[in-house]
């Protein structure tokens, strides 16, 4: 008899959860240089370089809160400009 995710119980699904998978989960640090929090998100080295935050890391940086709201005032309008773009306005 197969399982499927109908059969497993509501115990056995959040366990599965609870599995530290990435690594913002197992405790990495902020990639912004001289800031040691925690990270609470993960982007692309990329898009944190051209938003004009300082940091160390080639593929992936890992951002704490305050950061990361730092990031996502930075780049305010051009996700607006890219969501207009897709939208068709």
């Amino acid at each position: 008899m197969k399982k499927n995710s109908a059969s497993l119980t509501k115990a056995h699904k959040v366990k599965v959860r609870e599995n530290n998978l990435g690594r913002v989960s197992k405790g990495e640090k902020c990639s912004v240089i001289g800031c040691g929090k925690e990270a609470k998100r993960s982007l692309s080295a990329e898009k944190v370089k051209m938003a004009g935050i300082s940091i160390s890391g080639e593929k992936r940086v890992y951002l704490c809160e305050n950061h990361y709201k730092d990031y996502k005032k930075k780049t305010k309008k051009e996700r607006k400009i890219e969501q207009w773009r897709y939208k068709g306005v």
